[in-house]
């Protein structure tokens, strides 16, 4: 049973991980996109 739960865990670790670049990339292009617009 403790295994599953840390395999789990790992798992979710990664997804949220994978994410954070993929956030602060779309951060960036939103920024980039809507800063002409705003000047």
């Amino acid at each position: 049973m403790p295994e599953e739960v840390t395999e789990r865990t790992v798992d979710m670790i990664d997804i949220l991980v994978s994410d954070i670049p993929r956030q602060e990339a779309i951060k960036s292009i939103t920024y980039l996109v809507t800063k002409p617009h705003s000047q």
